[in-house]
């Protein structure tokens, strides 16, 4: 009897045992949440740096060769199509000009002379005193005379329009850039540099490139079949400014060189701002900011993903209760979003937090909670498809 007490008195404890065992085992399983993958329209923005040129960049240079006589405008200065620049010093041309004129005087007077002796010497052939040899020689000379004329007219013309060269006004409406130039310098129409340039900057071009691959995915992600359909299709730009502010105006692309450069691996676009009080100046760089959507893609949060060297992955959950490691292909994250392009698909629930507390093939306790309320102040970032 002793001894049925002394066994039943160790079957209990064993059980009880057992049980306190699986019991703590079922405490050491964490409840951790879980989320349903869904898919979303992502809204990013990208960003290059950008480099701004006048619409017309007018380099101003003489046509003629001269020491500089008078400067009439400042750099930054902004002038009207026919605003006087710069003058030339040119008495040799005005010299010129004045002999030649002088030389058409000449001429007349030698034209005059033939033409007189013309018309004396036509009445004595007519009535047979003189041949007409004499006749004939005189013409020769009329047309002779004639053409002296006309040719110190051209000189003279010539002579007085270089003559007009020393002053240089400016061809367009716009802003005067630098003068490398100064009073007394001589300049000529070979020169390396130009006398300055004249930015016409109502509205300016913004040129900024990007690498093969975001070009690609800007393309994909935006209408249209052919290249000049989707750069139509193109959403208005954003130029920010060196201090970090945006531009007041918004922009559109206009182009794209449509090859990639070797060398760099990118392709440069152009796009067209107004600028109608002239902030934006020929050279100013900034960066420009290109609104993209990626349209209904698989999402997931950040914080729901981990890395291996440059491998990316997260815990999917399967049988009810069990994660297993699995390996997603990421397209980008933006913010606190990671687009996902393969690896997991809509209806997969994920774990979607506490990573750092599990393992490959862990069991949890999921409970399930929604996308937007792990993702919190990033919701802006998308919209529901």
């Amino acid at each position: 009897m002793k001894t049925y007490h002394i066994i039943l008195s160790c079957l209990m404890t064993l059980a009880l045992c057992c049980s306190c065992s699986e019991e703590q085992k079922e405490q050491r399983i964490p409840q951790l949440p879980v989320l349903k993958v869904e898919k979303r329209t992502v809204n990013d923005t990208t960003i290059f740096p950008a480099n701004v040129e006048g619409v017309k960049n007018i380099e101003i240079r003489p046509k003629i060769q001269g020491f500089i006589e008078k400067i009439y405008v400042d750099e930054g200065a902004y002038v009207q199509k026919g605003d006087l620049l710069f003058e030339l010093e040119a008495e040799p041309l005005q010299a010129e000009a004045q002999a030649a004129r002088d030389a058409i005087g000449i001429a007349r007077a030698d034209r005059y002379n033939a033409q007189v002796d013309v018309d004396k010497l036509i009445p004595l052939v007519k009535d047979g005193i003189i041949s007409d040899v004499e006749l004939k020689k005189a013409q020769a000379g009329l047309e002779q005379a004639n053409s002296r004329l006309k040719e110190s007219e051209n000189v003279y013309r010539s002579a007085q329009r270089m003559s007009n060269y020393k002053t240089i006004v400016s061809p367009v409406t716009g802003r005067i850039n630098s003068l490398p130039y100064r009073l007394g310098s001589l300049v000529g129409p070979t020169d390396a540099m130009a006398l300055t340039t004249v930015s016409q900057n109502d509205s300016v071009f913004v040129y900024f490139s990007m690498d093969e691959k975001d070009y690609v995915s800007f393309l994909k992600e935006t209408k249209g079949t052919t290249l000049q359909e989707k750069i139509a299709n193109f959403p208005e730009v954003v130029f920010e400014l060196s201090n970090g502010n945006n531009y007041n105006q918004k922009g559109r692309i206009q182009t794209t060189t449509g090859t990639i450069n070797s060398s760099t691996g990118s392709i440069t676009f152009r796009a067209i701002f107004p600028n109608p009080d002239g902030v934006l100046l020929n050279g100013y760089s900034g960066l420009m900011k290109i609104p993209i959507a990626y349209n209904n893609v698989v999402v997931v949060p950040a914080e729901s993903t981990y890395k291996q060297q440059t491998l990316t992955y997260l815990f999917k959950l399967a049988n009810k209760d069990t994660i297993y490691n699995t390996l997603v292909d990421i397209e980008k994250r933006v913010g606190n979003v990671v687009i996902v392009n393969s690896g997991i698909k809509v209806g997969d629930t994920i774990l979607a937090k506490g990573l750092g507390k599990v393992q490959d093939s862990s069991k949890i306790k999921p409970r399930l909670i929604a996308l937007d309320s792990v993702l919190g102040n990033v919701k802006n970032t998308f919209r529901n498809e």
